[in-house]
């Protein structure tokens, strides 16, 4: 198996269609916040399969992300999105709608085929 193939694998469909929805949660978490509403994305199932295995192969292979790796870049841009995802909702969702993170996938599997 090629270094990045459980990432590649899903190309062909996150380049598919919707891979997602916005929600809004209404719900009032105190007087002081009574008319927050509260945006999230809610993934579908081929996106949690696809940060699975990219959160997998981040902390197996810790040596990919190295200095002097090719895919060092790559994997650092993913990794920081996952992280920012946690502290605003839709970074993910945004990367995806505009092909970035198959861009960076097939920078990957670009890299695997050399």
């Amino acid at each position: 198996m090629k270094r990045f193939e459980s990432l590649t694998k899903f190309i062909g469909a996150l380049e598919s269609g919707e891979l997602g929805a916005w929600s809004i949660d209404e719900r009032a978490c105190g007087p002081m916040i009574e008319n927050m509403k509260s945006p999230s994305v809610e993934y579908w199932d081929v996106v949690w399969r696809f940060i699975e295995s990219l959160s997998t192969l981040l902390e197996t292979h810790p040596e990919y992300m190295r200095a002097g790796d090719e895919a060092a870049p790559i994997l650092n841009r993913f990794s920081t999105a996952l992280e920012q995802e946690n502290y605003c909702p839709g970074i993910l969702w945004g990367l995806l709608e505009n092909g970035t993170i198959v861009d960076w996938l097939k920078a990957l599997r670009s890299i695997d085929n050399n």
